[in-house]
């Protein structure tokens, strides 16, 4: 891994204290051969993890719900213990043959939710596959009480109340995910 690069450019001062006070706001990295970013959403201030490959990757222009064949090498690698992934329900469901969404297949925090390019800049020949960290257990430190008003009528009760995926967590789930592309080149 190289050194990273922080940069801080949100105001968070309304947001209460916290972990995020200290955090910057997007962190960028090289591991391996791979692009790797943590970046804060503006509006409600989760994180979402990012890995670029480069154009030779065979997942190059892949989204994330494409099907991929289930091989040996995801049916018998190792489980991380306390941690149950989308691809452990799918196997452990007796689902050892055919087809998986690669989104399904990678094991990263909520699975794939991102799969493109970033908007024109440096990162141009690279495809991102990435994830976020708002889902039902996860808490937003910046979300504010019109986006509180409507996930709680959407059901989405724990929006707020759920715990806080820090900076350390998601570049470990990033340094995850772009080695388990390592795994697909």
């Amino acid at each position: 891994m190289t050194d990273c690069i922080d940069e801080t450019f949100i105001d968070k001062s309304s947001w209460g204290p916290g972990p995020w006070q200290d955090e910057p706001d997007k962190r960028e990295w090289v591991h391996g051969e791979f692009i790797c970013q943590a970046l804060r959403q503006k509006e409600s201030g989760h994180w979402c993890g990012y890995v670029g490959v480069d154009k030779d990757h065979t997942l190059f222009g892949v989204n994330y719900d494409f099907e991929m064949l289930i091989t040996d090498e995801f049916k018998n690698r190792e489980i991380i213990e306390g941690r149950t992934s989308y691809i452990d329900i799918f196997l452990n469901m007796g689902c050892t043959e055919g087809y998986i969404q690669l989104g399904t297949l990678i094991d990263t925090h909520c699975g794939l939710t991102y799969a493109n390019n970033f908007p024109k800049g440096e990162w141009d020949d690279y495809w991102f596959f990435g994830f976020d960290c708002a889902h039902a257990d996860d808490f937003a430190p910046g979300a504010l009480p019109d986006m509180v008003i409507l996930f709680l009528l959407i059901d989405a009760t724990d929006f707020h109340q759920g715990e806080y995926r820090a900076l350390g967590y998601v570049q470990r789930e990033i340094t995850k995910l772009a080695e388990q592309l390592e795994v697909m080149r």
